[in-house]
């Protein structure tokens, strides 16, 4: 397996929680981040970007799931909120503690956040001082956007696809999990949560060609959970194979499964699945359900590939 050194990622994912009546304080932070939006630094989310007619609590969980940075607007109308904190905050600072994702609260207004779960998390602006209660506002938010601008230059990077293709997604894939299964935090001697399900998948891949993905499910131990059953569906492109076990030559089982948009993996007698998947859209879209653990959602940016020029 042969994988080049990862380049920065081009944009992170910003997922942005907030009260409605704070949707004022909302629209003057995405002013003051404009300069990282133009500059390809970062795509910002919030519920209204949702398109009319969409299953709107859906499209919620996955930008949840696709999310890297979660800006937290913290207010006394935001601790009230059910929705708020029991749904969006309660699993944005899931994927904080298990590193998937970045949390940074902003306090907006006055509140007892200090008696909150995000107590322990650095917050902004400055000596988390609510953007209300500064002179100057655009002073406020100038902070917060700098402050955002600094936790993307710690995120980890993301591999690019060249024309040349110098590296293998499904190598990268392959390699992500071996680590995740045999390295610095093993499965096997606890190194995930109890009742883990995990995800892998590349990143960025060409389109009109085929990609591996894997996963890997955990029980209540944070040990291989034998016999999981995983249904995973895909929106962009389709199923070319599923293995939930291997042949005796490690061939795939189901060679050709052209058109095929959902599928079962299991019982898998390790706990671990792998698919390989054909992308034939630009955003291709996994998710991975299994009872009794949350689902798991992997995107895959999908450019086309540069021509060669012959000799």
């Amino acid at each position: 397996m042969q994988v080049t050194p990862l380049s920065p990622r081009s944009a992170a994912r910003i997922f942005v929680a907030y009260s409605h009546k704070d949707v004022q304080i909302r629209d003057e932070l995405e002013v003051h981040l404009a300069m990282l939006k133009r500059n390809g630094l970062i795509e910002i989310w919030h519920d209204r970007l949702i398109v009319p007619g969409t299953d709107w609590n859906n499209e919620i969980h996955d930008q949840l799931e696709a999310a890297e940075v979660f800006v937290l607007l913290v207010s006394p109308d935001f601790l009230n909120s059910d929705y708020c904190v029991g749904v969006e905050m309660k699993r944005a600072l899931e994927r904080h503690q298990d590193g998937t994702a970045r949390v940074i609260p902003v306090i907006v207004r006055p509140c007892s956040w200090a008696d909150s779960p995000l107590a322990k998390i650095e917050a902004l602006p400055k000596d988390a001082q609510p953007v209300t209660r500064w002179t100057d506002r655009d002073e406020a938010l100038l902070d917060v956007a700098t402050g955002i601008k600094t936790a993307l230059e710690l995120r980890r990077p993301r591999p690019s696809v060249s024309g040349a293709e110098l590296y293998s997604p499904s190598g990268l894939v392959a390699l992500r999990f071996n680590q995740l299964a045999y390295g610095t935090g093993p499965v096997y001697s606890g190194g995930l949560p109890p009742r883990a399900h995990v995800l892998i998948a590349p990143d960025a891949a060409h389109i009109n060609e085929g990609v591996v993905i894997a996963g890997f499910v955990a029980n209540e131990h944070g040990e291989p959970e034998t016999g999981a059953e995983v249904i995973l569906t895909i929106e962009g492109g389709e199923f070319a194979a599923l293995e939930p076990r291997q042949g005796p030559s490690g061939e795939w089982l189901a060679p050709s499964w052209k058109g095929v948009t959902a599928v079962k993996a299991g019982p898998c007698p390790f706990g671990n699945y792998v698919a390989k998947v054909y992308l034939s859209a630009p955003i291709v879209t996994v998710r991975a359900r299994c009872a009794g653990h949350k689902d798991r959602v992997a995107t895959i940016y999908a450019t086309p590939r540069a021509p060669t020029n012959a000799p």
